[in-house]
């Protein structure tokens, strides 16, 4: 058996060596097998048994070489592991498996696509926000600017341009409306020719003029004419009304009592405001027959019961029934009037409207006084939350006399028409803001904006748009004093245009009086004929006659 030699580090082909998968088997050239390294362990078991025996062979060298080359070649293989972990094939898949690898790998790439598309609108939403909110103080703050740089500069001349004029409901509004509403009322169109109708100039100061004039306005002239001429009717009825005089006392005590039963049976019925109206018309007529001091007292009389419900009513639908009989006493008793106004501009001045000015000097009592506060029996003032809530429901019962049409078909009383209140409105948007420039105008816009609209319509709305883009912006949006939250209903209001819904209440229901209430209602009246003569001074309701005195007015 010849001798093979073996193998040097420099052989790396197969001449010498042959293997046989499966098999642990070397064929060499010579023709003998032997193991191979496939199956070391099998050929080290035979070579031991061959020393024992004292048997040689003669490839026990070129079984440690090949040993010397397995071990070579494993230790290459793992340090080139080593070196590229990733360099092993991986077994091949199947084309299946490949197809939903690649799907599966497509989806989780659409699916952070689509997270990561979300996640960039998220944060564009919030820039284009917080750029939103920081144009808008920006706004806030260079019109806040405008203003205190008008009210440091001089006035500049007014330039008269003509009012514009009311279209009837039925026509189309005029095409080119004035850039701001006007201090006066549009004019109603009538049928007599262009010249005839044309309306008288008036000066319009800009909205939000800050500058104030040494002169007072005209309007607050003739409402502080007013409150003089109602100082000097109570001092020309103090004879009377501190009379002990029996005959006196017996008149004053009868008129108190059929005037105060009077204003304190209103109820929101067309009957009961009949009812009412006729009670106060008969006895202004035994009055003025009685006396001129007689008559006077009983205009003050009525006139304080009236705005006296100011004080107990908490909602702007409980003005209408008031309203009512307020416009119908005022048509057929026009001495009323002036009357009712002085009463409403002393309690309170946004009724003119005017914002009382503090004075140097003039003490904090002197000035909440000027402004209408009301104190108590210990002489401590109202809080400011039962303050602004007693104003805007003054301006709403003014309003909303302004803004009725009497039942019986008569024009409405001098100073308490539509138009008014229109003037009214046109004063507080031109006027500079206040503190309560946003509840009284909140409940103007309640009370008559419904009238308002329909009778002026485009007019209207755009006093409305002026309000929305002028007056709301520079209004105060304190939390603490409630003024964020009504500044955000003043919004509302005007943006949704809820003017364009009739108010609750606007519209007195139709209802009968049967003969049981007129019998309580008299037996009601002969009852109260006991009551003393200061039963009548609290201004509130007995809760005797017909709707139980008020119609369910709280104390």
């Amino acid at each position: 058996m010849g001798r093979v030699a073996a193998p040097t580090w420099a052989d790396d082909d197969d001449s010498g060596v042959s293997f046989v998968q499966g098999h642990g088997q070397v064929n060499l050239p010579d023709g003998t097998t032997h193991y191979s390294i496939l199956s070391l362990p099998r050929a080290d078991a035979k070579r031991r048994d061959d020393n024992r025996h004292g048997r040689t062979t003669s490839v026990d060298g070129v079984i440690d070489a090949l040993q010397q080359v397995r071990l070579n070649c494993e230790h290459g293989a793992l340090q080139a592991t080593r070196r590229n972990p990733h360099s092993i094939e991986a077994p091949p898949r199947t084309s299946e498996e490949a197809r939903v690898t690649l799907v599966s790998d497509a989806s989780n790439i659409t699916r952070k696509n689509a997270l990561m598309q979300q996640t960039i609108d998220a944060e564009l939403e919030k820039v284009r926000r917080s750029r939103a909110d920081m144009l808008s103080k920006i706004a806030q703050n260079v019109k806040r600017l405008e203003i205190q740089l008008k009210a440091a500069l001089p006035p500049k001349p007014v330039v008269l341009v003509p009012s514009p004029k009311q279209t009837p409901i039925e026509t189309a509004p005029p095409s080119s409306p004035p850039p701001t509403p006007p201090a006066s009322p549009p004019t109603r169109a009538t049928n007599a020719s262009p010249k005839a109708a044309a309306p008288s100039p008036v000066a319009p100061t800009k909205p939000h003029e800050a500058v104030r004039p040494d002169v007072p306005d005209e309007f607050v002239l003739v409402a502080k004419s007013r409150m003089e001429k109602l100082k000097q009717l109570e001092a020309s009825i103090v004879p009377f009304a501190d009379s002990q005089d029996p005959n006196m006392k017996r008149i004053r005590v009868l008129l108190k009592k059929k005037l105060g039963e009077a204003c304190n049976q209103i109820a929101n019925s067309l009957s009961s405001i009949r009812l009412v109206v006729d009670k106060i018309r008969q006895s202004f007529g035994e009055a003025k027959a009685a006396g001129e001091i007689y008559f006077h007292f009983a205009l003050h009389f009525v006139a304080s019961k009236l705005t006296a419900q100011v004080r107990v009513i908490a909602e702007i639908s409980s003005c209408f029934p008031v309203a009512n009989v307020v416009a119908m006493c005022c048509v057929h008793t026009p001495d009323l009037t002036d009357v009712f106004l002085a009463h409403m501009h002393t309690m309170c001045p946004y009724t003119i409207p005017t914002t009382p000015v503090r004075s140097e000097g003039q003490s904090d009592d002197a000035y909440r006084l000027s402004i209408g506060m009301e104190q108590d029996t210990n002489h401590s003032f109202e809080s400011f939350d039962k303050y602004t809530q007693r104003m805007a429901m003054a301006v709403a019962l003014l309003l909303a006399v302004m803004q009725t049409s009497p039942f019986d078909g008569q024009p409405q009383p001098a100073h308490l028409a539509i138009s008014d209140a229109w003037t009214w409105m046109a004063r507080v948007v031109n006027a500079a803001p206040h503190p309560l420039t946003a509840p009284i105008l909140l409940a103007a816009l309640e009370t008559a904006g419904f009238e308002l609209h329909r009778q002026y319509k485009s007019q209207f709305l755009k006093l409305a748009s002026v309000i929305q883009s002028n007056v709301v912006p520079i209004l105060s949006r304190d939390v603490k004093s409630g003024a964020a939250a009504t500044l955000a209903q003043l919004t509302t209001f005007v943006t949704q245009r809820s003017f364009v819904t009739e108010p609750e209440g606007r519209r007195p229901t139709e209802t009968s009086v049967t003969a049981a209430d007129e019998e309580k209602s008299t037996k009601d009246d002969n009852n109260s004929s006991n009551r003393n003569d200061q039963s009548y001074n609290s201004g509130y309701g007995q809760r005797g006659g017909r709707g139980g005195g008020r119609g369910g007015y709280r104390r």
